[in-house]
């Protein structure tokens, strides 16, 4: 160890004492930031995966500058001999030199320590992905290091050291692309594929960037970086000793063929690995080892897929990717079975897809003179007792991370006797009438004229998930039987803003019950006039009060929604459609962007956490909601509890609702905000039945009453949340993706059917924090000021060091001077 420490300060400290070590790590930071800070801040996706995705491609150029002159320089001034023929092992020797170039690039990747300050500062990222990307990044580092040292010792010329690491680099990173593994597997057949399993740096490098160590990644960079410093070692014995030139190249071959076995044998590990993400997102979670170690008969779960002779290149690594699922599951039980089919190898097997209509997909697969459509299978089929058999298709890269969750839910439900049935109620627009008889004296029929359902997206989502859904407009022709065993409501404002007695009637029915409940209502609706967007003048509002009737009943359980909006600086770009109504036509004129402060960007800081459903949920976006107030007396008078899930930030406040039309630019900023402004609460107890002992309201007409008289009930424990705004469960936010609405509302479902294991398998999922609103002078100031603090600190540490440098040789010519004048 002292041999490799004398080897390790030497080395280190020439890198140091030259200018060039500077220049290297200031260029090397101004280029890897500038490439990422403005995708940064223009995506305002608060995470370091795109400024690692950069990483690969610059030290396949800057490694070879570190390592070119560890052994060419000593050969070109001849001292090599002078340091083989040193006191010390050769592999000491050896590993000093290595272990400095880690340290210095160590110190680089050190200096980009700005950037996740800067990330904490601006929100709260998941800092495993962070953690990964630096590991990857030294694992890396120190993979192609060792590559470069050995080339470096054949060399005697430090460019030609370059430019041969140069290339070696670029033939590993380049054979990770499915473009260029095409080329070559129509070149050699499967040379690609064999390259890029076992030799390429991407597939490696990007799955530890993720926040996952998985044990074959980590063997690989392992592996590699041993073979070629045994490579070193034995080039540099057969330099100072006289040996066959053939025996030398055999044993050289022998580590190359051995490495690469190995390479190939960890290649098959799976299931060992160490998940820094939070909610460990690449880990089966606790809700899905419940599931699966409950089962008590078998459970079978086939993947039909394409062999890899048909699949397109893009899809190479998805046989793997989904079988690493399959087996993880496999592991928790023994009653798991996994099993592997492949429809272009086995008639069979393709009958049995066409009889369980399974479909291929249709993929783009990037051939040697261009692109060729291929019809691909990907689905897996999971069958379990005497349950219709479930099928999940169209599995590909996109949605490896929702597999887990999808096959869970589905053998959950397959073990239950009964699914759980939810009523969503809610406005069905029925299509225009002249619209219809138009199109009947046109003699083209309704075709294409049906129902306009905004809630269309969650119905589809829960069916998928295997509930039952019954959607009900909630009227006379459509209300709930007395045979009907409801689980759960989910209530949303109709089309003319106003539940009638009636339906309130219905639903309060069932909530005392013990129909667990949730409203989605707020007490104001904002619809922009149309009209103003083609004028010169503001965008103008339209608002009116709404849910008066339901606003009372909720107030007789101690809930309240004040008629004013909710509004904040943390915003959402709101696309609005444009359209044109001519007679009985409508036009589609494209969509314009505004920005609204009714349309809010709810941050993890205003998620109560400690709930179940909120857990992990990071972001939400509420749209043109109203602030819910408790009366705590009457709660507790009604024997309920109550908690608030969801509540506004630090910089929101509300507005009265006065005028008819408000011009948008007065939403001002005011002097004074309001904290904490509830947005969804929970009731949870045995709710009083409002409308026992009255008459039942009629169906019939507005505000008239039938002779029968509400009966009374017994009791049961329920539910009710109650969420303030409805519009932002409509399906062009739903199906957004960036923002967990459709998420938050399942999990609410989840949590009310007693399904809380799929709450937990939900959210272990890929979650990005989003930036706080900036303006764009704190923008450009981030931009800068973290900029150029690397850059800074490493040219103060060179002048530091310099200046010492000068000042221990002025002491040490004087001390000289000093012994001369002496004598």
């Amino acid at each position: 160890m002292k041999n490799i420490l004398i080897v390790f300060n030497k080395e280190l400290k020439s890198y140091f004492n030259s200018s060039i070590a500077y220049v290297f790590i200031i260029v090397f930071l101004a280029i890897s930031y500038g490439l990422f800070i403005d995708s940064y801040f223009l995506s305002e996706r608060n995470e370091m995966r795109d400024y690692f995705a950069f990483i690969p491609i610059l030290f396949v150029i800057f490694i070879p500058a570190v390592t070119m002159r560890l052994w060419s320089e000593e050969r070109r001034m001849g001292t090599i001999e002078l340091l083989l023929t040193l006191p010390m092992n050769k592999i000491q020797l050896i590993l000093g030199k290595y272990f400095a170039s880690i340290f210095f690039l160590f110190v680089t990747l050190l200096a980009t320590l700005p950037i996740p300050i800067m990330m904490g500062m601006l929100g709260n990222p998941d800092w495993g992905p962070v953690l990964g990307g630096y590991v990857g990044t030294l694992l890396l580092g120190c993979e192609l290091i060792a590559i470069g040292m050995f080339v470096s010792t054949m060399c005697k010329d430090q460019i030609v050291a370059f430019i041969v690491s140069l290339v070696i680099f670029a033939f590993l990173y380049l054979t990770g692309l499915p473009y260029i593994m095409i080329m070559l597997d129509n070149t050699i057949p499967s040379i690609g594929q064999f390259c890029n399993n076992y030799y390429s740096i991407p597939p490696h490098f990007d799955s530890i960037q993720r926040g996952v160590i998985e044990i074959r990644d980590f063997l690989y960079f392992v592996v590699i970086s041993a073979t070629f410093i045994s490579l070193t070692a034995y080039y540099l014995e057969g330099h100072i000793r006289v040996q066959s030139r053939k025996a030398l190249l055999a044993i050289m071959a022998l580590l190359i063929i051995s490495g690469t076995f190995a390479v190939m044998i960890t290649h098959n590990f799976y299931g060992y690995r160490l998940d820094f993400t939070e909610g460990k997102i690449y880990t089966l979670s606790k809700g899905t080892k419940k599931v699966i170690k409950s089962l008590q008969s078998p459970l079978r779960i086939s993947y039909f897929v394409m062999s890899k002779d048909e699949m397109p290149s893009q899809l190479m690594t998805l046989e793997r990717e989904v079988m690493d699922i399959l087996k993880d599951i496999a592991s928790l039980s023994n009653k798991v079975v996994v099993q592997t089919f492949y429809p272009d190898k086995d008639p069979k097997v393709k009958e049995k897809l066409d009889e369980l209509n399974i479909r291929p997909l249709t993929a783009l697969s990037l051939e040697q003179f261009g692109k060729v459509e291929k019809l691909v299978y990907s689905a897996v089929l999971i069958e379990y007792l005497d349950r219709r058999p479930e099928v999940i298709n169209g599995v590909v890269p996109e949605s490896i991370g929702e597999l887990e969750y999808k096959i869970v839910t589905k053998v959950f439900r397959m073990n239950e006797e009964k699914r759980p049935v939810i009523a969503v109620i809610g406005p069905k627009k029925d299509p225009n009438p002249q619209m219809i008889e138009l199109m009947y004296k046109m003699g083209m029929g309704s075709q294409g004229m049906k129902s306009e359902d905004n809630y269309m997206n969650i119905s589809n989502e829960l069916n998928e998930l295997l509930y039952d859904v019954k959607r009900i407009n909630l009227n006379q022709e459509r209300s709930f039987r007395n045979e009907e065993n409801v689980d759960v409501m989910v209530v949303f404002s109709p089309e003319s803003g106003e539940l009638n007695e009636r339906q309130l009637y219905e639903i309060n029915k069932k909530l005392s019950e013990g129909t667990n409940c949730i409203l989605c209502l707020s007490n104001v609706t904002l619809e922009v006039d149309m009209n103003s967007l083609d004028s010169e003048g503001p965008v103008l509002l339209s608002a009116k009060k709404i849910n008066q009737k339901a606003i009372s009943f909720l107030e007789g359980y101690g809930v309240s929604l004040a008629p004013k909006f909710v509004l904040d600086t943390n915003i959402v770009d709101e696309h609005i459609q444009l359209r044109q109504v001519i007679g009985p036509y409508e036009f589609d004129r494209g969509r314009m962007l505004l920005k609204l402060q009714s349309s809010i960007k709810i941050l993890e800081d205003s998620i109560n956490q400690s709930h179940a459903i909120a857990g992990r949920v990071r972001t939400l976006h509420y749209i043109k909601g109203s602030p819910i107030k408790l009366d705590i007396d009457k709660i507790t008078k009604n024997n309920l509890k109550s908690s608030i899930l969801i509540y506004t930030g630090q910089t929101s406040w509300t507005r009265d609702l006065k005028e008819r039309i408000i011009p948008s630019v007065d939403f001002s900023i005011p002097n004074r905000f309001e904290l904490a402004i509830p947005l969804v609460i929970e009731l949870e107890g045995t709710f009083p039945f409002q409308f026992a002992g009255n008459k039942i309201p009629s169906w019939m007409q507005e505000g008239s009453v039938t002779d029968q008289i509400a009966p009374e009930i017994q009791l049961k424990p329920a539910k009710l949340i109650v969420i303030s705004s409805e519009q932002m469960f409509a399906d062009k936010y739903t199906r957004n993706e960036e923002y967990n609405n459709l998420d938050f509302l399942l999990s609410c479902i989840d949590y009310m059917t007693g399904s809380e294991e799929l709450i937990s398998v939900r959210s272990k999922k890929v979650i990005v924090s989003v930036l706080k609103n900036l303006t764009y002078s704190e923008k450009l100031g981030y931009k800068l000021g973290f900029g150029i603090a690397g850059p800074l600190a490493i040219a103060l540490f060179g002048i530091v060091k310099y200046v010492l440098r000068i000042k221990r040789r002025h002491m040490y010519e004087e001390s000289l001077k000093a012994g001369a004048g002496s004598k």
